[in-house]
Formats: structure tokens, sequence, C-alpha cells
């Protein structure tokens, strides 16, 4: 890739993750107006909603315009990313959820796999899931990692190919927990399974498709797990 497309890319990419801040900025105070609505309502008679009910009725239409113009912008944006070309493929994986995720990640940061997993909260550390630390610097995008779990509940909803991935966890999990394992950890075990299968999949196809160079995952490569999932296996749209 060459400099100036390089340049081009990183500023159009930037311009995907304003807009994406914007519309959830748009969206948290929409959602504030809306209860603060319903709230005086509740709590104030009819003769005294006028000035109040009415200004914030119209700040509220005001907001849902700007909420439905980023949403726009968001949706055109999104389908001139070289990875929409795969997402619009797998189910659960809408153009907003997608420039949300898209607009958190720098493929050509995330060298390999393991790297993506873990800005995304999905490392193991000392054979744990890694969790902040108090005191010390997050390792992992939050806001990302929120983004991952809306993700994973969209795959469950949509009950396409992903979530194959997570009933066969959850069974395995079931088979091998033991009585300290409460039904909410095999849960969260199998949606980790889901989502990684998912990131690993997306970090190939992304890769690929830019021209970057790719290689197995650490525990193809050194450990000998024989399951390698393809982006391709979980095309249905």
């Amino acid at each position: 890739m060459s400099i100036a497309v390089e340049e081009k890319t990183e500023k159009k990419w930037s311009y995907l993750r304003i807009l994406v801040d914007s519309f959830c900025q748009v969206q948290k105070l929409r959602i504030q107006t809306s209860n603060r609505i319903s709230a005086i309502e509740r709590e104030t008679d009819a003769e005294g909603l006028n000035l109040d009910v009415r200004y914030l009725s119209k700040m509220y239409d005001q907001l849902v315009l700007m909420e439905q113009n980023l949403e726009l912008n968001i949706k055109d944006e999104v389908k001139e990313h070289i990875a929409w070309e795969w997402l619009k493929k797998v189910k659960g994986i809408g153009p907003i959820l997608a420039g949300k995720m898209l607009s958190f990640i720098d493929i050509n940061e995330a060298d390999t796999i393991s790297a993506l997993w873990r800005y995304a909260g999905y490392a193991v550390v000392d054979g744990k899931a890694e969790k902040p630390t108090k005191g010390e610097k997050l390792h992992y995008n939050s806001r990302l990692k929120t983004t991952m779990y809306l993700v994973a509940t969209s795959f469950l909803k949509s009950k396409g190919k992903f979530s194959e991935i997570y009933y066969r966890e959850k069974e395995r999990q079931q088979e091998i927990s033991t009585k300290d394992m409460s039904d909410l950890q095999i849960h969260y075990r199998a949606l980790r399974k889901m989502v990684k299968v998912f990131l690993g999949c997306l970090w190939m196809y992304w890769r690929q498709a830019e021209g970057l160079p790719i290689r197995e995952p650490y525990s193809h490569e050194y450990l000998g797990h024989s399951t390698l999932y393809r982006p391709e296996e979980f095309e249905e749209k």
C-alpha cells in the first residue's frame, strides 16, 4: 500500500470514528430527553406541561433527525469499507453495528489475531480472561469490548452460523463443568468463544483484503489445535 493510500485510508476511517462517536452522543441525548419528557408528564398536571414539554418535544424531534442523518452517513461509509464485503454476508451484523466495531480497529496495528483479541478485551492472561486491574492502564479498548458484547447478543438473536459456535461451546462447557461453575459462567465462556471466532475471521478476511500478511493463530501454529475457522464458512446473507 502506497503512502498516499495509507494517508487516505487513515483519514477516511477517522471520519467513520467521528460519525460513530457523534451518533452515540446524539442517541444518548435523545434517550435522556425522552426520559425527561416522560418524567415531566408523570409529575406535572396538564396545565403545567405547556412550555417545558413543548420545548423538550422540539428538541427531541431535532435529535431524532440528527440521529437519522448520522445513521445514513455511517451506512454510506461502512458500505465503502473493504471489510463490508464479508460482513454484509454475516447474519447478525448490520451497517451500524459494523460501523461501531470497525471505527475502533486499526487492522494495520493488529498484526496477529491474538493482538486483535487483546485489543477487544478477549485476551487470556495467566490462563484467565483479562480483567481491569486497579491502578493499571487498560490493555484493551473498553468501548470496543462493549461493542463486541452487542455483536454477540445480535448473533444469538439472529440465530445465524456464529450462534452455532456458541451452542456447541455451551454444550461442551456443560459437559466438562464442575459444581463450582454456574450457568452464567458457562454462558459467558460460550459467548467468548463465539466472539473470538468471529474476530479471528474478521481479522483474516480484512488483512487479506488489504494485502497484509497473515499467519495462523498461535494455538494452531504452536499448540497443534486442529480446528481453524475460515471467514467463508460463516457467509449466509
